[in-house]
Parts: structure tokens; sequence; C-alpha cells
């Protein structure tokens, strides 16, 4: 698997995010094609992570992503867990 960088610290994220995977060899990550996206790639990349998920958006969901990740916060749907 080649690895690209998007972005500032790309090729870091995509190394984080290939320890959640469970074959990281046989992935091919989604990589930024403009300047700045990575933003949004990161959050992606994360939200996944975080569900253990197979990462299977490309770059032609940026913009709908964002669209929601802007509407969860306004109406306040992000949910944090707490931690007591």
């Amino acid at each position: 698997m080649q690895m690209q960088s998007g972005g500032h610290g790309g090729l870091l994220l995509m190394y984080k995010v290939a320890m959640f995977c469970r074959n990281p060899m046989d992935m091919a990550l989604p990589a930024e094609t403009n300047s700045y996206d990575s933003g949004v790639f990161a959050l992606l990349f994360a939200e996944y992570a975080s569900r253990d998920a197979v990462i299977d958006f490309t770059s032609e969901h940026i913009g709908a992503s964002r669209i929601k990740m802007i509407s969860d916060i306004i109406l306040k749907r992000i949910h944090i867990p707490h931690t007591s």
C-alpha cells in the first residue's frame, strides 16, 4: 500500500488511523485532493476510528460531511460521554 500525504501531518494521521484498522496493509485510505479539506479528513478519520468502522469515505464525501459537521455543531448534536 502506498500512503499519500494530504495536507499538514497527513502521513502521521494516516499512520495513527492505520493502528485502528484490522488489516491496514490491505486498506486504501482516501486522500484529500486540495489544501483545505485536511480538517474534515482528520475529523472523519477520527470518527470512523472511534467506532472501529471500515474507512469507506472518499474525497467526494467531504462536502456533505462538512455540512453535516457544521449542522451537528450548531444544533449541539455532538455526544460527548461524561467520565466521572
